[in-house]
């Protein structure tokens, strides 16, 4: 009888994409948990500096004194994670430090969230969602397919190649360059309406 070869069907071509969808969004949903528990270990003089810079920046955004964001700002703002993910799928490094890069996005995005809840209670989850609502949605699924592509790009780069590993990755950076796109025309065509809703909901 001729050797039999053994393949584990977690290598299989097939699997890739589904693990490269737990390690993304196992990555985002660990940092979302840290950053919830950061938010909810801070005591006394933490919580207050926090109330109170959130308080000055409401005020000087109700007198006018803060300028609304340009272009330039909201670009960097939306593209920096983006720009990392996407050069990552060049490395072998990459299927580290893709889900690396969306835990510290669901950290910092979770933990925005959660400050505004301890600080404001149930008003505060009304102005994180006028925040960060619709820009941030488009914003995380553009970067969420953005990381898995990338996952498989960096992935591939540590073996050979297998045949029928076709990736449709030009229609996966279309598609995010319009989601993001859109998130920064949002962030900056609402930063007016967003900033009064805040007044009006933590005023």
């Amino acid at each position: 009888m001729g050797k039999q070869t053994r393949v584990r069907l977690w290598s299989l071509p097939s699997m890739q994409p589904t693990k490269a969808i737990l390690l993304t969004a196992g990555g985002f949903a660990l940092g979302g948990l840290l950053g919830c528990l950061f938010s909810a270990c801070l005591q006394g003089e933490g919580v207050s500096a926090l109330t109170a810079y959130l308080e000055r920046y409401l005020a000087l955004a109700e007198t006018g004194e803060t300028a609304p964001p340009d272009w330039l700002a909201v670009g960097w703002q939306v593209l920096r994670e983006a720009l990392v993910v996407g050069l990552l799928r060049f490395t072998v490094l990459g299927v580290l430090l893709v889900p690396l890069v969306m835990g510290v996005k669901g950290f910092l995005l979770s933990f925005a969230i959660s400050a505004f809840v301890r600080c404001y209670c149930w008003r505060g989850l009304g102005a994180a969602l006028l925040l960060f609502g619709a820009p941030e949605c488009l914003q995380v699924t553009a970067l969420f397919l953005l990381a898995v592509e990338s996952w498989l790009g960096a992935e591939r780069r540590g073996r050979e190649p297998r045949a029928g590993e076709e990736s449709e990755s030009l229609r996966v950076y279309l598609v995010c360059i319009l989601l993001l796109a859109g998130s920064a025309a949002l962030q900056k065509l609402l930063a007016g309406p967003t900033v009064r809703g805040l007044a009006l909901l933590l005023g």
